[in-house]
């Protein structure tokens, strides 16, 4: 049993331990009684984990700051005759005295899961652990309207780029567990970093279902042919409290809020250097850091929310939710435009382009908690060199919805225009006509979009469709836009839209702001 539970509920009882940074509290090498570390609190336990009747020694560091802390549970294993360190698990940096049962379900996993961090553990080896559960936190729930491709408990999973083998063990590449094929997704369970030798090495231990059932196997995490990903819900609520407490500030001190306004279809593209954000200049603005425009400069994309704070040299200095301040910008026409936002935002959509997934969330009521009302996997944008571009990250309005979305292509060289009809022409430009079309568009920043499935016209064009449907959720692909399955856009563009009937053209505006945060 464990010992002293009520003084081990005061260290860990309030930890969730979600996001993992490989972070490490320097512990002494050897157990003895009453020892200490440096800057912590320390409390001392006994558990027999393998039930070998030698009972193991845990030692709890902790470090309080306010609501803000640093804690790991080290266990020290008897071996050669001595209790020596062998594993340590992090625990996340938030106490949440509200979560009782889920911080006990914590608890019981660093016990139930020390056969798995524990297997094949070499003489001297030590493992820095993370047992990943759900990435949610308290201001999180789910409110499902739309499932048909939400993946069910997959929050933390690795994508197969090829064919990876998964092994029953850490340290034995030969006796296989299960073969991971391109595409796969196994669910990750656990992760730990073996320290040997002052060599490191980064394992994952995951699970698929397979016909025979539920398949556990070890990664190596140092493999170049799978990538760690995940649905980060803890991750997108933080951007959206961000972008929140951005917007409520404004209001509160009755800051009007602006946006750039820099959408030229096919204009000014030009390809330039990714700035800190990792934006390029594509339809934006440039922030300079100071009002000389030396030092460093931000790409600022069109539909990006900011408030200004002042004038400075004939620059206007300004501040955004997500990357930070203050900038300043030309004082020029045409680059901005007042918006109408007059209470808390409601309605938001997250994108995360490095796991290629997202979620539809929305406000609870009057709370500060939100509901995940739809999620899913995603294609967003691919930098190539020339034309295309990753999507832009940041916090953007969305601008409209309408129930297409054209793309266009080059024209051929000696391509006899009169043959193209005159509704594939764009405009009078004798370089450019329209491909093809997705269904449904809703425009957040430029010339990016969210829609469906892109397909050329043409006789083949629903096996096109059903071909591009297949990659989403794999890599970057688009020009810059976000592609859906259809119907989830569908879903998406009734959401945004709401009641609203404000039409200009074809395009839709929605009546309530929606907001739309690129991780």
């Amino acid at each position: 049993m464990w010992k002293r539970v009520t003084l081990l509920s005061l260290f860990v009882l309030f930890w969730n331990f979600n996001t993992f940074s490989i972070g490490k509290i320097d512990v002494p090498e050897e157990y003895y009684e009453n020892m200490t570390v440096s800057g912590f609190d320390s409390d001392f336990f006994e558990y027999d984990f393998n039930k070998d009747g030698v009972k193991e020694k845990i030692l709890v560091n902790s470090k309080k700051n306010g609501l803000k802390a640093e804690a790991a549970v080290s266990i020290y294993i008897f071996e050669e005759n001595r209790y020596r360190f062998a594993f340590q698990i992090s625990l996340k940096d938030e106490i949440n005295i509200f979560s009782m049962e889920r911080a006990k379900d914590n608890l019981k996993k660093i016990k139930e899961h020390y056969n798995d961090y524990s297997k094949d553990l070499k003489i001297n080896e030590i493992r820095y652990v993370e047992i990943l559960d759900d990435n949610t936190n308290e201001q999180i729930v789910f409110d499902i309207k739309f499932d048909k491709h939400s993946p069910k408990n997959l929050d933390n999973f690795i994508f197969v780029k090829k064919t990876a083998v998964f092994t029953q063990m850490p340290n034995n590449s030969s006796e296989v567990a299960f073969v991971g094929k391109y595409k796969d997704k196994p669910k990750i369970l656990l992760e730990f970093v073996s320290v040997k030798d002052n060599e490191q090495q980064l394992w994952y231990l995951t699970e698929i279902e397979k016909n025979s059932g539920k398949i556990k196997g070890y990664i190596s995490g140092n493999q170049n042919n799978i990538l760690k990903r995940g649905f980060y819900w803890d991750e997108m609520y933080s951007k959206i409290k961000t972008v929140n407490n951005f917007i409520n500030d404004s209001l509160k001190n009755e800051t009007d809020l602006y946006i750039i306004t820099q959408y030229r279809p096919l204009a000014n593209d030009y390809y330039s250097p990714k700035d800190r954000f990792g934006n390029r200049n594509n339809q934006s603005i440039t922030g300079y850091t100071n009002a000389n425009k030396n030092g460093e400069k931000i790409n600022i994309p069109d539909q990006t929310i900011f408030r200004i704070t002042g004038r400075e040299d004939e620059m206007i200095k300004i501040e955004t939710p997500l990357y930070g301040g203050p900038y300043y910008i030309d004082d020029k026409p045409g680059v901005m435009k007042k918006i109408k936002i007059n209470e808390k935002v409601n309605k938001f959509i997250t994108i995360d382009p490095e796991s290629q997934t997202e979620a539809i969330i929305e406000r609870v009521g009057s709370t500060d908690n939100f509901a995940i009302i739809s999620y899913s996997f995603v294609t967003t944008g691919r930098d190539n060199g020339f034309s295309s571009y990753e999507t832009p990250h940041g916090a953007f309005l969305v601008a409209f919805t309408r129930p297409y979305m054209m793309f266009t292509r080059s024209v051929k060289k000696d391509e006899d225009l009169s043959l193209i009809p005159r509704n594939k022409r764009v405009g009078n430009r004798d370089d450019i006509v329209v491909a093809g079309e997705a269904k449904y568009a809703v425009r957040f920043s430029g010339g990016a979009y969210m829609h469906g499935i892109p397909a050329s016209y043409g006789e083949n064009r629903e096996a096109i469709k059903a071909v591009v449907a297949q990659k989403i959720g794999t890599y970057k692909e688009s020009h810059k836009c976000v592609r859906h399955h259809d119907d989830q856009i569908e879903f998406i563009v009734n959401w945004i839209n709401g009641k609203s009937t404000t039409k200009v053209r074809d395009n839709t505006i929605p009546d309530e702001p929606v907001i739309a945060v690129v991780l």
